[in-house]
Formats: structure tokens, sequence, C-alpha cells
């Protein structure tokens, strides 16, 4: 009796450990799937993130040649802005009106109020007048 015991436990045994081994198999079939689909979402994303980092570096340069283009045209301006406001004072000499009366001396404040307000708009005038006449 002992050994058909031994015999029938060896049986279930063996067959427990061909349950295992064929649960064993089919985990290492999923892990390889997961394993496969995980390098391929790594391999896509890489690409992504790469297309991305480039989008990044030429929007950088492009940024950069803006900025540089808004300094040149920043200094530019201020160098208008100091020619315009000589131009402003240059112009701005009332010395030859004759009188002292109170219509004419708020006129002339007017006038240099406006010149003032709009020197841009009378310094591109003022400049166009003189290169057509000369």
């Amino acid at each position: 009796m002992g050994a058909h015991t031994d015999l029938a436990e060896q049986k279930r045994v063996e067959e427990r450990l061909a349950k295992k081994a064929i649960a064993l198999q089919r985990a290492n079939k999923r892990l390889k799937d997961v394993r496969v689909t995980l390098e391929a979402r790594v391999e896509r994303r890489t690409r992504e993130l790469a297309t991305a980092h480039a989008a990044q570096k030429e929007l950088a340069r492009e940024l950069e040649a803006a900025l540089a283009d808004l300094e040149s045209l920043t200094e530019r301006l201020q160098e208008e802005n100091v020619y315009l406001k000589e131009e402003i004072r240059s112009t701005d000499n009332f010395e030859g009106i004759i009188g002292t009366s109170a219509a004419i001396t708020e006129t002339l404040e007017n006038v240099r109020l406006v010149a003032a307000a709009y020197g841009t708009y009378f310094g591109t005038a003022s400049r166009r007048r003189r290169s057509a006449t000369a």
C-alpha cells in the first residue's frame, strides 16, 4: 500500500508541476508581449520628444532672431527720437516773431505742444518736403 500511495502522490506532484510549468510559460509569454508593447511605446515617445525638441530649438532660434531685430529697431527708434527732439528744439525758435501779446504767446505755446506731441509726424513730413525740394 505504501508504494501505491507514493506513486499517487508522485503523480499529483507531477500534475501540479505540469500546471505550474504551463502557468509559467503563459506568464513568460505575457511578459514578453508587455515588454514588446512597452518598447514600442518608448520608441514612439522618444521620436515624439526628439521632434518636439527640434521644434523648440527652431523656435528658440526664431525668438533670438526676433529679439535681435527688436533690439535693432529699438535702437533705431531711440536714435530717431533723439534726432526728432533735436529737430523740434532747432525749429522751436520763435525769436523772429515780433509781439508779446497774450494771444501770440498762447499761440506759440500751442505750437510747441503740438510739435512735441506730433514730432515724429512733423519731422517725417518736414524731411519729405526738404528732400522733394532738393
